[in-house]
């Protein structure tokens, strides 16, 4: 989500309600999902917030529900049944709630921003992954076959990990630890895309270099280093010329091959692509 926009629009309706919590949640395809809560001073995220009852249960036809308890108000962008956003207003009970004349005040500032909010949602959560905080792999697809229709030569690397390193509570520490390697060996101009893989990977894509990728190779064998010196055992694989494989499904595929030889062999595999072009 792009905090300072969903922040604003939910301490403006906490602000006109007198609300203890508001709750953003998202319907993109069937399915309520839990987006972002602001509570107090502390901005929850989805992972650690739950779908309310009448969320999962339904609310068919209204733009706007008030809970039994009357502790709880829910506004959708439309009705209910097609509505693709809900912000839910928590009250500490039901006499702190506000008087019914609000509603169409904080109906109407629920209508005017949905529209924005949903672009910024669905933008952002195509680029970033939600459980780690780095590139979606989709985005980072995106950039490999940018470079590869370019034509330019790029490093394209991959980690593979234990399910446990990517549960809730470890991904973040997992995700940092590559942050920090690669920003130590490479300027901001020069950072390349740190992406979360499919399944408990991590698939980094560097700047395209026409002087070779030897900062690129180090940089990955010092990451591969430091996730050994916090106990773990991180097969790892980079190509040095991925342009030169054509596509993005053949670099995965080549890159899933190097990270099983380095799983048997406990070191970096590196794929000069001039080189192994039938090896592997």
């Amino acid at each position: 989500m792009a905090e300072g926009t969903i922040n604003s629009v939910l301490e403006k309706l906490r602000s006109i309600s007198g609300a203890t919590g508001v709750s953003l949640y998202t319907r993109p395809a069937g399915a309520w999902q839990c987006a972002v809560e602001l509570h107090g001073s502390l901005v929850v995220r989805g992972e650690a917030m739950e779908i309310p009852a009448l969320l999962l249960h339904g609310a068919e036809a209204e733009d706007s529900v008030i809970s039994p308890d009357k502790q709880r108000w829910f506004f959708f962008n439309t009705a209910a049944k097609s509505a693709q956003l809900c912000f839910m207003l928590q009250f500490a009970s039901a006499d702190d709630a506000p008087q019914s004349d609000l509603l169409a005040n904080i109906g109407e500032l629920v209508r005017v921003n949905s529209r924005a909010l949903m672009v910024e949602h669905y933008y952002e959560n195509s680029i970033i992954d939600a459980d780690t905080g780095l590139y979606s792999n989709p985005y980072a697809m995106f950039s490999m076959k940018e470079k590869i229709l370019a034509g330019l030569p790029f490093s394209a690397a991959y980690l593979r990990f234990a399910d446990a390193d990517f549960r809730s509570g470890t991904a973040t520490k997992t995700a940092r630890t590559a942050i920090r390697v690669l920003r130590e060996n490479f300027s901001a101009d020069e950072a390349p895309v740190i992406a979360r893989g499919t399944g408990s990977t991590i698939l980094i894509i560097f700047s395209a270099h026409k002087t070779g990728n030897a900062v690129a190779l180090k940089a990955l064998a010092q990451l591969q280093a430091a996730y050994a010196n916090l106990g773990k055992r991180v097969p790892a694989g980079i190509i040095e010329d991925s342009a030169s494989c054509g596509s993005g499904p053949r670099v995965l595929k080549l890159l899933e091959k190097l990270a099983d030889k380095s799983a048997q062999s406990g070191k970096l595999e590196v794929y000069k692509a001039q080189e192994q072009l039938n090896i592997i």
